[in-house]
This record gives structure tokens, sequence and C-alpha cells, in this order.
């Protein structure tokens, strides 16, 4: 999928090169911090080998490289 389905779609999502990083997109008031924030933001979580959860950052953008933009290589985490 390409980056803005998997922002579209509102579920964890990852680059297939890193499997244990994924990114959940938030609207504007919504989410977790929607008490917090009002602008819409990122939660990037990073898991360890056995898929659990060793740390959530809060982020209101992600790193990328403009070829990860336009790649249509994104997947959704399936739990």
């Amino acid at each position: 999928m390409t980056l803005h389905e998997a922002l579209l779609s509102y579920k964890e999502f990852y680059r297939p090169s890193s499997p244990d990083e994924t990114i959940q997109y938030y609207a504007p008031n919504t989410g977790p911090f929607r008490e917090l924030v009002t602008c819409d933001y990122f939660i990037v979580r990073v898991r360890d080998s056995q898929g659990e959860e060793e740390y959530r950052n809060f982020q209101t953008s992600i790193d990328l490289y403009p070829e990860e933009i336009l790649k249509d290589f994104w997947e959704l985490y399936e739990k």
C-alpha cells in the first residue's frame, strides 16, 4: 500500500525493512492524546523480537526518505 493509504487506514503500519517499528496516524482531536493536542500526530511503537512493545513515541512528523513517500511497500501491522 502507499503511504497515503496507510495513513488513512488509521491502523498501525510499517516499512518492510523495519517490521519492529510501527507507525499509527491520528487525525486532529482523535486518539489517545486528543485531550493534549489539536493537531494531527503519530505514535511510533518499537517492539522486541516477541512482538512486545518496548517503548512508544509521540511525534508530529515521521522521518522519511523521499523515495519512501512514493513507494507502494507499506504494510499494515497485524497483531
